[in-house]
């Protein structure tokens, strides 16, 4: 991997610290506890959140395969993608969404998802791709979760993916928002 600008940007983002950014005094803003209720999910793992994982893990490769076809289709985000180590991020975005169904969702959680908006904006992609990637995604995982749920369990599952998805794209459109307004 050479060091252009574009892969320099890529791993800053990735790596990026309280130290670098303020992402742990934005983090400890949050009221994670409020959000949750807002959402109608829990704040530890729960056995529907472990199906949800483990449905994923399963199916991983194609799914993550999938999501980065669908935006290497578009000339905007390939452009983006287009110096980016595409392989370590594939496996970051896979150990992201593992994570997010089995770690509790809490300050480090908000620190996390918050890190994760500041990379999105500071590599450039705008908010209409940001959101949409996230509802690519949840298609992509609701296919999953549904292809391996009975019909008993569709609402209790749907609900609760639906749920930490969108909690964790409100946590981290706070930290996309927040670096873009401070970037200059």
């Amino acid at each position: 991997m050479g060091n252009s600008r574009v892969e320099m940007q890529w791993n800053v983002a990735r790596h990026a610290t309280s130290e670098t950014l303020p992402i742990e005094q934005l983090s400890s803003r949050i009221n994670v506890s409020a959000m949750l209720e807002q959402f109608g999910v829990s704040a530890s793992p729960n056995p529907i959140r472990d199906r949800v994982r483990h449905a994923f893990v399963r199916h991983q490769v194609p799914v993550i395969e999938r999501f980065y076809a669908f935006w290497l289709a578009i000339p905007e985000t390939r452009a983006l993608l287009s110096h980016a180590p595409l392989a370590a991020l594939k496996e970051h975005q896979a150990q992201y969404w593992r994570s997010l169904f089995s770690a509790p969702l809490d300050q480090t959680f908000a620190a996390r998802s918050i890190a994760v908006g500041f990379a999105h904006c500071r590599i450039g992609l705008p908010p209409h791709r940001y959101i949409a990637g996230y509802s690519y995604f949840l298609t992509l995982l609701s296919d999953i979760v549904l292809a391996e749920t009975n019909a008993e369990h569709v609402s209790k599952l749907l609900n609760e993916t639906t749920g930490v998805v969108h909690l964790d794209m409100a946590v981290s459109l706070t930290g996309y928002f927040f670096k873009g307004l401070h970037a200059h």
